[in-house]
């Protein structure tokens, strides 16, 4: 599917599928800015300072070398969101209720998961419940990165 191609590929695999269906070629692919502002508008203020969080912590991170894709969307989200106050329950409740209903699930989440939709929050928000595991079994400082030294 298309979801799982641009997972793997990344933004080759939307100029691959422009090109085949559009004819389009050496194109920007970008999200407008007003699409961007527009959505987070719609998050209340806790959530959209969350989600800013998680986005400068990839920023902060990104020339510290590759790391799983759950590890780094984990410890975006443990960053962002524990930072600005949200809870591990309110920012994990998607999960939860899967727990309820399904049980725990058996493994981490594979790259694929984060992007696609219908997997994608239980996939961010599975990364995250790990990273917070992690973080109370060894210690915070001993699983986020603190301060600017080190990014």
């Amino acid at each position: 599917t298309l979801v799982a191609d641009v997972a793997s590929l990344g933004e080759a695999a939307l100029r691959d599928q422009a090109e085949k269906f559009d004819g389009a070629t050496d194109h920007d692919i970008r999200v407008p800015a007003a699409h961007l502002e527009e959505a987070l508008a719609g998050l209340d203020p806790q959530t959209r300072t969350a989600v800013l969080g998680h986005e400068a912590f990839h920023v902060a991170t990104a020339g510290l070398g590759a790391v799983p894709l759950w590890l780094s969307e984990g410890l975006a989200d443990y960053a962002g969101y524990h930072e600005y106050g949200i809870t591990l329950e309110r920012a994990s409740a998607g999960l939860q209720a899967r727990v309820r209903q399904q049980g725990v699930p058996a493994e981490l989440p594979d790259d694929t998961a984060f992007g696609d939709g219908g997997r994608a929050t239980l996939a961010y928000e599975g990364a995250h419940v790990a990273v917070a595991m992690l973080a109370a079994e060894h210690g915070e400082d001993r699983v986020v990165i603190q301060g600017t030294e080190e990014a």
